[in-house]
């Protein structure tokens, strides 16, 4: 029976009786519960949709700041498919292959962006000292990692359904930690060591073995993948450095094409 059916029915016969009263009740229950259904997805719709205009936005921010160093122009799109390339070969390995979809995949792309985000904190003369740090300032230097985690975690409270920033806070805390647990701040360990930090470590030390740096040449891709290697099993996660070496020459692609 339709809804126009049942109404007519109820009209006709006055007070509606236990049956129809149920009937009634239990067809607005389902209009209200399709209703309910399709609103939490339209709501889940939008939220991402803002998400990812915020995402975008903040993304176009960094890439600004990023062109005013010369050095590091093109940094952050090595990066980002650096870190793709890793995570989706690391996929095959049966240790991890249940942490890495798609969708980590996707949001570690996006939150390594901001790994070092915090040194918005630390001293020009510091960032831009034509010359290898003090020890001094190599301490003040690696406070990045911390004022970096809590920038980001003082906005995580308003956006605690964004897994891109929950990323983004682990990236920027222990993208400096060393699987032989050498590293800082923490002094992490192994697996303690999120495995969105250890991807991002290893492409990040090999971007900037390719770069100029005032202390440093630039090394070739031959050098590079050398001092990569050697510090397989004390810096980098054996599984992460396999990874990196099965598809390095995807990677030195991804490093020359965004080198120009």
């Amino acid at each position: 029976m339709d809804h126009a059916s049942l109404y007519r029915v109820v009209d006709s016969a006055g007070q509606p009786s236990p049956w129809e009263q149920t009937v009634m009740i239990e067809s607005v229950s389902r209009e209200l519960q399709r209703y309910k259904d399709h609103f939490e997805e339209m709501v889940q719709e939008r939220v991402l949709e803002i998400a990812d205009t915020l995402w975008g936005t903040v993304s176009s921010l960094v890439h600004l700041a990023e062109t005013q160093d010369e050095a590091a122009r093109g940094h952050l799109r090595r990066l980002s498919d650096s870190c793709r390339v890793v995570a989706s070969v690391l996929t095959f390995s049966s240790v991890y292959s249940e942490q890495l979809n798609y969708e980590f995949i996707y949001q570690l792309q996006q939150a390594c962006l901001l790994h070092d985000i915090g040194k918005v904190g630390i001293p020009d003369t510091i960032l831009l000292k034509p010359g290898k740090l003090t020890r001094e300032e190599f301490d003040e230097m690696k406070k990045h990692t911390t004022i970096g985690a809590e920038t980001l975690r003082q906005a995580y409270p308003r956006f605690q359904n964004n897994g891109i920033l929950k990323m983004a806070i682990d990236i920027a805390r222990s993208h400096h930690e060393r699987w032989d647990a050498k590293g800082y701040p923490d002094g992490l360990k192994g697996d303690d060591i999120p495995l969105s930090a250890q991807i991002v470590a290893i492409c990040d030390v090999y971007d900037a073995l390719r770069s100029v740096r005032p202390y440093k040449p630039a090394f070739t891709h031959l050098e590079s993948m050398l001092e990569i290697r050697r510090e397989c099993g004390t810096h980098f996660n054996p599984a992460v450095c396999d990874a990196f070496s099965h598809c390095e020459e995807e990677i030195r692609h991804i490093y020359d094409i965004n080198s120009k």
